[in-house]
């Protein structure tokens, strides 16, 4: 049987600081490597252009030239940015490519459903998977 949010916000309440702090991180790294992890690979322009911040909005740009096919330049940057992260800031992820928004909406054969809408439809599923964390 489904808890009650009331009961979930009381259990939330009830975890140590250390703990939501942790969850709050790991929330944050995985919902963003799987966002990137879905991003259409073409010249892999797209998938390096993702940056994150913590209390504002990231206004870097990658480079033209700046190919990151397997995503992990960002997957870097999001890594050392969440754990920077404590529980209360806010965490962004940010793509400033001129197309991004045409990936996501289906002008890519290889994602035509998107990417983040997808993986914001798996919210949940990021908190639960974080919240093993011993």
């Amino acid at each position: 049987m489904a808890k009650s949010f009331e009961l979930q916000m009381k259990e939330f309440e009830n975890m140590t600081a250390e703990k939501s702090e942790l969850l709050f991180k790991k929330v944050c790294f995985d919902l963003s490597n799987s966002i990137i992890a879905n991003v259409p690979i073409d010249s892999g322009r797209a998938k390096g252009s993702f940056f994150p911040d913590i209390d504002k909005v990231s206004n870097e740009v990658n480079a033209i030239d700046d190919v990151d096919k397997s995503g992990s330049k960002s997957n870097s940057r999001v890594a050392n940015t969440t754990n920077r992260l404590k529980v209360g800031s806010s965490f962004t992820l940010t793509s400033n490519l001129d197309y991004i928004l045409g990936l996501e909406y289906g002008k890519s054969k290889q994602s035509p459903k998107g990417f983040v809408g997808l993986n914001i439809m798996r919210f949940q599923q990021f908190v639960n998977e974080a919240n093993k964390i011993k």
